[in-house]
């Protein structure tokens, strides 16, 4: 049970970044739309919609052995944080209106 207890956390990290990594993957064409809706540079855009699954995928990869498990949590810290901090200042209206 305890084994079970120190792998749950990596788990549910694998299924989340296996799942929005292949989504974005497997609708590619949506998921780019939905990149260049966003309010920044369309290079930028360009570069995230073919990066991000790729690093979601990559990071399930990491948290799936042990002895990367460490890199796979630090890598999902960091991209839930850029998430989290994104969406944050949408709410306080730091970016423009996307439609």
């Amino acid at each position: 049970m305890k084994k079970l207890d120190y792998q749950f956390p990596a788990l549910i990290l694998i299924l989340i970044w296996t799942y929005t990594g292949l989504e974005k993957f497997l609708r590619f064409k949506q998921s780019q739309k939905a990149f260049y809706n966003q309010p920044m540079p369309n290079e930028i855009e360009e570069v995230l919609s073919y990066t991000v699954p790729g690093v979601e995928l990559l990071l399930a990869l990491l948290l799936l052995f042990s002895v990367t498990r460490w890199w796979g949590y630090l890598g999902s810290a960091l991209l839930l944080t850029v998430f989290i901090t994104y969406v944050g200042l949408i709410w306080v209206g730091a970016f423009p209106r996307v439609l």
